[in-house]
């Protein structure tokens, strides 16, 4: 898939378009940031941590939940869950009271736009139904696929059926919609989510984001890249301190939203066997909360 996803990003019509929003990012972050207050979002669950201040707590539906529902490990094909099994997954783990606004996310990663027209189209189908199902019991809630909208989560195959259906899924609810991109850091592979290229991915799925809003039917919607305290590929480390500030620092510059901080929620990827996560990141992203 990626050598699939390297060879799309040469294309001229890719580079052009992501180009431009890519270029337009600084701008629009300005503008952005004179308007609308920076958000952080705090989709944590460690033992030792409380981020507070003006942090907002946000519910999630784990991949390792929804994957069940929306996966056939004998066929190896995607599944539409029963509205009932569906509705006591959110039920579960967005226990908050259903009318209240706040945000939701769900992580749905079997359920991603690569692949085929056919399979596009199918997962597209079973994505809108499963968001129809969640606005209906949480009707003020701001909903958005984690990863989604990621590049790599994109098909290289037809990536304008899956633009033009991502955009769909942000149509449903206008002004309750928004985009989650996954912008975990590494320390030393070869992603292009490690050091200096982190920066550069993420614009790159800050366009990608853009120019998907150019297919929306409701204009632009915010977008609050996921980023975490611990290094995804060695989870036992924490990101050293001066990253973490470059990171916090990088987001509030682009165009988005705001970001979320996620970790302590899955118990395969601890940071230590009592499920903390302290470090110096508390106390900067406190002293960053404090500047917005």
């Amino acid at each position: 898939m990626r050598n699939d996803l390297l060879q799309f990003c040469k294309e001229p019509a890719f580079v052009a378009g992501v180009a431009v929003a890519v270029a337009l990012i600084g701008l629009a972050g300005a503008t952005a940031r004179a308007g609308t207050t920076f958000q952080v979002l705090d989709n944590t669950a460690y033992s030792d941590v409380t981020i507070g201040d003006s942090a907002i707590k946000t519910n999630f539906i784990p991949a390792r939940y929804c994957q069940p529902l929306t996966w056939n490990s004998t066929t190896g094909k995607v599944q539409l869950p029963s509205q009932s099994d569906w509705d006591n997954l959110v039920n579960t783990y967005d226990p908050t009271p259903a009318n209240s606004t706040g945000f939701l996310v769900l992580d749905c990663e079997k359920l991603y736009l690569i692949d085929s027209s056919a399979t596009i189209a199918n997962r597209f189908a079973i994505l809108k139904q499963l968001q129809e199902w969640t606005q209906a019991i949480r009707p003020n809630r701001v909903l958005g696929w984690y990863g989604l909208v990621n590049t790599f989560n994109i098909s290289t195959q037809d990536p304008a059926d899956a633009y033009q259906d991502i955009a769909a899924l942000m149509d449903l609810h206008p002004g309750y919609t928004a985009y989650f991109p996954s912008a975990y850091i590494t320390s030393s592979d070869t992603s292009p989510y490690t050091g200096a290229a982190w920066t550069t991915q993420l614009n790159t799925d800050i366009a990608t984001a853009a120019a998907i809003d150019t297919r929306s039917s409701s204009g632009s919607h915010p977008v609050y890249p996921y980023i975490w305290p611990q290094n995804y590929d060695n989870v036992t480390t924490l990101v050293p301190a001066a990253q973490w500030q470059v990171m916090l620092n990088t987001i509030l510059s682009t165009s988005a939203t705001g970001l979320v901080i996620w970790g302590g929620q899955n118990p395969a990827v601890e940071y230590n066997a009592s499920n903390g996560g302290y470090g110096p990141w508390v106390g900067i992203t406190q002293t960053f909360l404090s500047t917005l």
